[in-house]
């Protein structure tokens, strides 16, 4: 199942933990990633980091893009599967641009590439690993520009914890600094991605045009939709808000321009409350029709970002097609 995808387009780097559990050396360039867009820049190789906690699954994938201008002296770590803190496995970058797999340092047999990256280039990294004392075959298996470059053989321990399983991720800087974009993460429990997905690319759409329902109250701007398309957000500088359990707000998107599968789409808002008491919200879509909301959030008096991810279109339960992007609508419900 699709958990979480960013591309980072569409927040700077003071946002960063606004999306992410932990952001330590980390930067968002502007119009510095794989396809003129944004991209997060971590910046040391022995204490930056950005991190994502999940809950607590044996099986996680991870893509992502990856730039570095040179490799680092000795081997370092890019990417981390993290059980309550303490690493379970982890990828490596070595010093001749191949790449390792360990379990928290200890190398795995099958686990270290030929394949060399190239400096200065964009290449997309996919890491799968099931967390277990003895792992089955093809279970832990390292991707790079979709070709399978490492393969862990059976029968290895990918378990560094009393735990099968692990609960966060966390990618690292390496030498002279690593630049990460497009990253997705999944689980294998169920859905439609439980396995690699590919050379993968997040793309960003902003409201650009009032929706069906226009039941919030606009502050600083024309209209409810353009207080919602600033780039980064303005916080309280333009927003909408609302205190009737119930309403509404829906914004058209601006158009895709790329054609291919998708693999899901993220509906995200950024919300906080502004008084004492419980509010929750949900994110809230239209597709064929009808509505949809996403899981119920309770707010904090600090801006988040609040999402929800459908593989399927939840209308036709199929595959989402440019189409049915270009007739989206998204936007925000207020539950209570």
């Amino acid at each position: 199942m699709l958990r979480f995808i960013d591309g980072a387009d569409h927040y700077d780097t003071a946002k960063l933990t606004t999306k992410w559990n932990n952001a330590v050396n980390a930067t968002v360039l502007v119009g510095s990633g794989r396809f003129g867009g944004n991209a997060i820049r971590v910046n040391d190789a022995t204490n930056g980091l950005l991190l994502k906690t999940l809950d607590t699954q044996p099986t996680w994938i991870v893509g992502f893009a990856l730039y570095t201008g040179s490799f680092p002296a000795t081997n370092t770590v890019l990417l981390k599967i993290l059980d309550s803190g303490a690493v379970q496995v982890d990828v490596r970058l070595n010093s001749d641009g191949t790449l390792s797999i360990t379990r928290n340092g200890a190398p795995l047999t099958g686990g270290t590439t030929t394949f060399a990256l190239s400096t200065n280039t964009w290449h997309y990294i996919e890491f799968k690993v099931t967390i277990a004392n003895a792992i089955l075959v093809s279970t832990c298996q390292l991707k790079v520009d979709n070709s399978l470059v490492a393969d862990v053989a059976a029968g290895q321990d990918t378990q560094d914890t009393a735990n099968a399983s692990a609960n966060a991720i966390s990618f690292h800087g390496s030498v002279p600094n690593a630049t990460f974009d497009d990253i997705y993460i999944c689980d294998a429990a169920g859905g439609v991605c439980t396995d690699f997905i590919g050379d993968s690319r997040i793309v960003t759409l902003l409201p650009n045009a009032a929706g069906d329902l226009t039941q919030w109250t606009v502050v600083n701007a024309g209209n409810n939709w353009s207080a919602q398309a600033n780039n980064p957000s303005l916080n309280d500088g333009q927003y909408v808000f609302s205190a009737t359990p119930g309403q509404v707000d829906l914004y058209n998107l601006q158009d895709p321009t790329l054609l291919g599968p998708i693999r899901g789409i993220q509906s995200s808002v950024y919300s906080r409350k502004d008084d004492a008491g419980t509010r929750q919200i949900a994110t809230e879509i239209k597709t064929g029709g009808a509505q949809f909301s996403g899981t119920t959030r309770n707010l904090t008096t600090s801006y988040v970002y609040y999402s929800t991810i459908y593989e399927l279109n939840p209308f036709t339960v199929l595959a989402w097609t440019p189409a049915d992007i270009t007739a989206l609508q998204a936007g925000i419900k207020l539950i209570a």
